[in-house]
């Protein structure tokens, strides 16, 4: 059972089998509910300030009028039956909300149903990377990040090849243990063929994560930390520093 929102005396009971579930991406959360027998509308808030401490904010506090979730409940959508579900995005990673539903009927209001959910985080970016040019290939070496993130258990690496003089694209694996790979490249080695002895490009690489889909089918859910990039000339020994860490997604 919940409690009525503050000012209305509510004679309905709250809906049951609230879930708050992070996802699908690092910045949502998904918010579910059976459905209430007659119910007008949903309404969804959301806040990310602690019960306690600093900043309290009650479940049962009226609505706050600022955007910022972290001053207290903001309202963030509201459905119409049959639809039960709804995803908040916008959000911060790695943050811990609470949200609350009720629902009209008629002029009456229901009492609140409560969830919390933590948004996911990303993987942090491999740690001292370094690159070494070699006759037609390249032999990148790291350390695994610091963190891989939320889905810490399916971690993998992509390094991407950016040749400068010709567009770039072909990509290559390395599982969550490795901590370096060499790359044949060239026409002789099948897998990118502009890419050969005195050519300069950029290579990256990044850590990411995978979720199965919830259905238990192909449809995965991806979680990629920040790349980090160096620059080198194939088949010439040279000293490479980094480029850049670009965000993840």
């Amino acid at each position: 059972m919940g409690v009525f929102p503050a000012g209305v005396l509510a004679q309905l009971p709250a809906v049951t089998n609230l879930k708050v579930i992070p996802g699908p991406g690092v910045d949502s959360l998904t918010v579910s509910w059976d459905a209430a027998q007659g119910a007008s509308f949903y309404v969804i808030e959301i806040t990310s300030a602690p019960k306690e401490g600093d900043g309290a904010v009650g479940d049962s506090d009226d609505r706050h009028d600022s955007f910022d979730e972290a001053q207290g409940w903001r309202s963030r959508g509201s459905t119409v039956p049959p639809t039960t579900r709804i995803t908040i995005g916008e959000l911060t990673g790695g943050t811990n909300y609470r949200v609350r539903v009720f629902y009209r009927k008629g002029e009456s209001r229901s009492a609140y149903a409560w969830g919390t959910g933590t948004t996911l985080t990303l993987p942090t970016a491999p740690r001292n990377v370094t690159i070494a040019p070699g006759d037609n290939s390249v032999t990148l070496t790291w350390e695994a990040p610091s963190s891989w993130g939320t889905w810490s258990e399916t971690g993998r690496f992509v390094i991407t090849e950016y040749v400068t003089d010709a567009g770039g694209g072909s990509t290559f694996g390395a599982d969550a243990d490795a901590t370096s790979k060499t790359i044949e490249i060239g026409i002789s080695a099948g897998t990118f063929p502009y890419a050969q002895n005195g050519q300069t490009g950029d290579w990256g690489i990044l850590a990411y994560t995978q979720k199965p889909g919830s259905d238990g089918s192909d449809n995965s859910h991806f979680l990629t930390g920040p790349e980090v990039r160096l620059r080198v000339t194939v088949g010439v020994p040279a000293v490479t520093t980094g480029l850049s860490v670009t965000p993840g997604t």
